[in-house]
């Protein structure tokens, strides 16, 4: 029996919700930023909707998504939420249970911003339908098999067992779309191909692919790894919070907001959006409003992209290297879709100038009925 599905992606400040009858999708919204000036977009079989509202919190967005879906008179059997860590326990889509909401607890450390919210959007999607069945899909999950000298940090092992240190990797939902996607479009076997996905929106991410597996991946304990992200800083030399903690005076607390929200292309640049840094940058963008800048944000735009830009190659290259062979560089996530920056990333590392390039819209909630209903679906 084809059943109507509801598919929740509960963050920190924002909800994404999308409604599918089996794998076909009808209807997607979302309602952000969480606050007192929300906007709510939603388009259900080609008709949108569009408000500014007072959403304070996850329940009053959950209660929003509840009477959309009474409008359009949809009633989920099944939701499917997104879960930004699986911890060491789930490597596959796993229906929610008291278990496994304990479990999640002892691991919001790991992930304090984004578990939270995740867990109280199964809490309050129970109470508005008691009666669906309810899945979890882990952003970890993809990464659970990757080899042991990738996952494992030279720290003593002691510490390594006591506080589940790893190499986690995150973004793994829709680094696997891209991939699965990619070899339709290329037309081999996924397990034939050697592949590199970049994910590219306001966090950002690349998994390198040998014969179809993930072998690496850029983030790592937590989604602050990596290269240099919109807000986040990025790997960075581990000595920089300890030398702000004593000679800077800054608490844990600080440098935390420092290290997650006030870094990255926003520390360098002073925006918080891509758009505005490449159009600071003199890169014209359709569609986006033409703006005058002084030298200095001009600048800073220029200088901070060549920094981000620097750090992508070293990356992209690493992972390059890393690989037999190479057919394929695969771009997801909305700042992914912009060809200046696609071309600019491949150009800048000569071993990957010559290879294949293809952009994937993302869809991490198509990517996530799949997973489930391949899941449930009879081996």
């Amino acid at each position: 029996m084809i059943q109507p599905i509801l598919v929740i992606n509960a963050g920190s400040s924002s909800l994404k919700f999308a409604t599918f009858i089996g794998r076909r999708q009808i209807a997607r919204g979302e309602i952000e930023p969480l606050g007192p000036n929300a906007s709510v977009n939603w388009r259900w079989s080609g008709v949108s909707e569009k408000a500014s509202q007072p959403v304070r919190s996850i329940s009053i967005a959950l209660r929003i998504v509840a009477d959309v879906c009474c409008i359009n008179n949809f009633k989920p059997t099944i939701i499917i939420h997104r879960l930004v860590h699986g911890g060491p326990w789930y490597h596959h889509p796993a229906p929610v249970m008291t278990t496994m909401v304990k479990k999640l607890n002892q691991i919001i450390s790991l992930a304090p911003l984004h578990l939270p919210a995740n867990l109280m959007g199964l809490k309050i999607t129970r109470r508005f339908w008691p009666r669906a069945k309810q899945w979890a899909v882990f952003d970890t999950s993809a990464f659970s098999k990757l080899p042991l000298a990738v996952t494992t940090y030279p720290l003593p092992r002691p510490i390594i067992k006591r506080w589940q240190i790893r190499k986690y990797g995150f973004h793994g939902i829709s680094h696997a779309w891209a991939a699965r996607q990619a070899s339709r479009v290329i037309g081999r076997p996924l397990n034939k191909l050697n592949l590199i996905t970049i994910h590219l929106g306001a966090g950002m991410s690349l998994t390198a692919w040998r014969q179809g597996r993930p072998v690496d991946t850029s983030m790592g304990l937590t989604p602050l790894a990596g290269p240099p992200m919109m807000t986040r800083s990025g790997s960075i030399d581990p000595a920089i919070p300890l030398y702000l903690a004593k000679h800077g005076g800054l608490s844990l607390t600080e440098i935390e907001d420092l290290l997650e929200h006030r870094s990255g292309l926003y520390g360098l640049t002073g925006w918080r959006d891509m758009r505005q840094v490449l159009a600071a940058a003199g890169q014209p963008l359709t569609g986006w409003p033409s703006q005058k800048f002084t030298a200095v944000e001009r600048q800073r735009a220029r200088a901070g992209l060549e920094i981000w830009l620097t750090q992508m190659h070293f990356w992209l290259a690493g992972y390059a290297g890393q690989l037999s062979r190479l057919d394929a560089v695969i771009f997801t996530g909305a700042i992914g879709q912009n060809a200046w920056i696609r071309r600019a990333i491949i150009n800048g590392v000569p071993i990957v100038k010559s290879k294949r390039s293809i952009y994937i819209p993302a869809n991490e909630a198509q990517a996530m009925v799949d997973q489930v209903l391949t899941w449930l679906t009879p081996k």
